[in-house]
């Protein structure tokens, strides 16, 4: 047991199974005895308020702050003794003495530093409004933000040209003002399709822009916030407040992923991840602006049903069907399906061939060629089109009315294949 002594902490580590092992034990026993001393102070400094404005959120406070407790009470474990140390049954124990009153000086430092940051902050984001220079008002109203974190959402009085302000409810407001005008809207199409562990073919693109006019230079953050892939993190805007993202990867086989673009705190705050993670949970009460992208890996699957005649006789094994798989598969890496009911996709059609007349030994046919696209899922015709009086010619009858079909089957799918593009590989 540690001594009783009013005017210290203290931590003892043991059993460990060495000196080190055992000195950190005592540091941590240490810390947790600072953090409730930091509570404490949380607490009697709240009763005060409350006398003057009203009831206090104590719980809430602990709950929002509780890194920056832990990081407070971390940062003031400084000048501690070692008391006594020892060896018991192979075992290593150690005892460490905290005098509580460095402890408080410690505590204060740390508080008035915070202030005097947070202030020297405030003052250069008051300069950079003043400029229009937003981005820079932005970082630096930030930056005192996660500076002020310190005093744990209590008020802290300052004085700003000449005049008693509470700081941190200046900078909330200035950063609520500047979030307020700052959008960042999607420039490229929101909703996209990929193949799982394929790239998706354009970027996305955002626009930010502050009250309309373009925000440039400023770092934004693309991330998943639903699914999982692999994508340009961290990007900055340029002259026209533009920013683009690649993606290289969808990693998931989960069919909705969204990728989410917002302005990049650790770039903005440049703090410990601790305190960009308080910054966050700010922010999130106030909100900012952000654009969203929907990526679905759900690969369409089409189904192709053409009837073909060649001269007035069916023919069983389709050249236009068959045409039409090729390249839908080498292509567009399209999958089929054998029935409607597992298709996405409905590509049907017909084609026929007709004697047209004959040239000496050459035989001349027409083609007639229809085809349609169809989303199954909402009934959509997605594309249809009627080819008539396409040529072909040979000098036996059957291969001419091939050859006709032949040549309206590439016809055709030149302009079909815009639209399947868009469905299987947009």
């Amino acid at each position: 047991m540690p001594p009783q002594d009013e005017s210290s902490y203290y931590g003892v580590g043991g059993p460990a199974e060495g000196w080190d092992p055992a000195r950190a034990q005592a540091l941590n026993q240490l810390a947790q005895g600072i953090e409730v001393k930091v509570v404490s102070e949380v607490r009697s400094m709240e009763m005060a308020r409350e006398r003057r404005v009203g009831k206090g959120r104590v719980e809430e406070i602990e709950s929002e702050f509780q890194q920056e407790i832990k990081l407070l009470a971390t940062q003031v474990i400084t000048d501690y003794q070692l008391v006594d140390q020892w060896r018991e049954e192979g075992k290593y124990w150690i005892l460490l003495k905290l005098e509580k009153q460095k402890v408080r000086d410690k505590l204060q430092k740390e508080l008035d530093d915070a202030r005097k940051l947070a202030l020297d902050h405030y003052r250069a984001g008051v300069a950079e409004e003043r400029e229009q220079r937003i981005g820079g008002a932005l970082k630096s109203h930030l930056r005192g933000m996660a500076a002020i974190r310190k005093f744990l959402g209590l008020p802290v009085e300052a004085v700003f040209q000449g005049r008693n302000i509470l700081l941190n409810n200046e900078i909330e407001r200035s950063v609520r003002d500047l979030l307020g005008g700052v959008e960042i809207a999607a420039q490229s199409p929101i909703r996209r399709k990929v193949r799982v562990g394929q790239p998706l073919s354009a970027p996305l693109v955002v626009q930010a822009s502050y009250q309309d006019n373009p925000l440039g230079n400023m770092p934004l953050q693309f991330e998943f916030i639903k699914g999982m892939g692999e994508l340009e993190k961290k990007v900055r805007t340029d002259v026209r407040g533009q920013a683009a993202c690649r993606v290289f990867k969808v990693t998931t086989e989960e069919p909705a992923n969204v990728v989410e673009a917002h302005l990049d705190l650790e770039e903005l705050v440049g703090q410990e991840e601790n305190q960009v993670e308080g910054v966050r949970q700010t922010l999130a009460r106030i909100g900012g602006g952000q654009a969203r992208f929907f990526i679905s890996t759900q690969e369409k699957r089409v189904m192709i049903r053409i009837e073909e005649e060649n001269l007035g006789t069916v023919v069983s094994d389709s050249y236009l069907e068959n045409f039409l798989k090729k390249q839908i598969a080498g292509q567009m890496k399209g999958i089929f399906s054998e029935t409607v009911q597992d298709a996405d996709l409905l590509l049907e059609g017909s084609a026929s061939s007709r004697l047209f007349t004959k040239k000496g030994e050459i035989n001349w046919c027409y083609a007639t060629v229809t085809v349609r696209l169809q989303d199954l899922k909402t009934g959509e015709e997605l594309y249809s089109t009627k080819l008539d009086r396409v040529k072909g010619y040979h000098l036996e009858k059957e291969e001419a009315g091939r050859r006709a079909i032949e040549k309206a089957a590439g016809l055709v799918y030149k302009e079909l294949s815009t639209h399947l593009k868009r469905e299987i590989n947009p």
